[in-house]
């Protein structure tokens, strides 16, 4: 979605939670770290996640892109080593 604001326009990804969990665990682990360990981070990337639509980083999106929020990079840092489809 592209949303102006004076004079510029801020885009805006809209991404399912389990889709964006490949990019998140990919651009934050090594997709050779242990599987536990990947697992884990689903885990923790998954419930930050969901703890911002209940308390969401503006009004128009639950997660920035800076340093505050989840490395979300796209599918250049997708990895399928949790199984997720």
């Amino acid at each position: 979605m592209l949303i102006a604001q004076r004079n510029k326009l801020l885009a805006i990804n809209y991404v399912d939670l389990e889709q964006c969990l490949t990019s998140v665990v990919g651009s934050e682990m090594s997709a050779a770290a242990p599987m536990e360990a990947l697992k884990a981070q689903a885990i923790t990337a998954r419930s930050y996640a969901l703890v911002h639509t209940f308390c969401p980083a503006n009004g128009w999106y639950d997660l920035g892109n800076d340093e505050r929020h989840q490395a979300y990079k796209g599918i250049s840092t997708e990895h399928n080593s949790l199984g997720c489809q």
